[in-house]
């Protein structure tokens, strides 16, 4: 009899734990640099985390700005995502508070897309904006100008990936790949969806079973009923159907090595 009560004790013990664990995760900030699928990875984890996203976009963050953003998701019980580089101090503060960090990356060439498509629409990143002379360029020159920086000194894959590469190298933040966070219905597959989340889950310190998985990668690159879809496009490779002979060698000067250190490419032959 008192075997039997023991391993319920046990049981229950660990259900408890478990249930505890899944509602208070490990304490984390998301971060992610422009047009890498920022709505995809925070969509996910409100669904993992059952908390808000609360967005800051501002490039550089000082301690002070920080542990205020850091307490007023404390008291909404939502979570931090930012744009921010990788400065010392803001890597020592989250080290020191105890924080985790889930990173994102994808294509940089997918992502000059992504971004050439946006600045369409309005949105301005420098003196790549449709007020500025900028705006008078070909479509196929606007994207010439954002990987080559040769009219108005702006590269974009410096100043949104190369800049935010310093996240990648520390030990307490997990970089997610965009490419695996899609599903099959950008392009990739759904077994590394799911294996991505397991990842995140693992890092953030969350147990799930499959229904909970199930549950949160539905629908996850589209849209639900009353909200907007997730992507103009969001389909991996994109890239090909607008870089013509002249963005490749463009980009391959600049940044085979990039591609090849994130594990996109193998060499420069693409």
């Amino acid at each position: 009899m008192f075997t039997k009560y023991f391993h319920f004790f046990i049981f229950f013990i660990t259900a408890l734990f478990s249930t505890l664990s899944a509602q208070n995760p490990q304490r984390f900030i998301v971060v992610t640099p422009e047009k890498t699928g920022t709505h995809l990875l925070t969509k996910l984890i409100e669904r993992l985390v059952n908390k808000q996203v609360h967005n800051c976009w501002n490039h550089i963050l000082t301690e002070t700005e920080l542990m205020t953003l850091l307490e007023e998701v404390e008291n909404n019980n939502s979570f931090l995502h930012i744009h921010a580089l990788p400065t010392k101090e803001l890597i020592h503060t989250l080290k020191k508070n105890h924080y985790k960090v889930c990173f994102l990356m994808r294509d940089p060439r997918d992502v000059m897309v992504s971004l050439l498509y946006y600045i369409e629409k309005g949105w301005s990143m420098g003196p790549c904006n449709l007020e500025m002379p900028y705006g008078l360029l070909s479509f196929q020159e606007k994207l010439h100008e954002l990987i080559t920086g040769e009219r108005y000194g702006l590269r974009m894959v410096e100043a949104i990936i190369l800049r935010r590469l310093g996240w990648m190298k520390e030990s307490f933040v997990y970089t997610s790949y965009f490419e695996n966070l899609v599903g099959a219905e950008g392009g990739g597959n759904d077994a590394d969806q799911l294996k991505e989340l397991v990842n995140l889950s693992r890092h953030l310190g969350i147990k799930l079973n499959k229904h909970e998985m199930k549950n949160i990668t539905e629908n996850l690159w589209g849209a639900e009923p009353g909200e907007k879809t997730t992507f103009r496009n969001g389909q991996i490779g994109s890239w090909k159907e607008e870089f013509h002979d002249e963005h490749k060698k463009e980009f391959k000067k600049r940044y085979s090595k990039l591609l090849i250190h994130l594990k996109y490419e193998k060499n420069s032959h693409w």
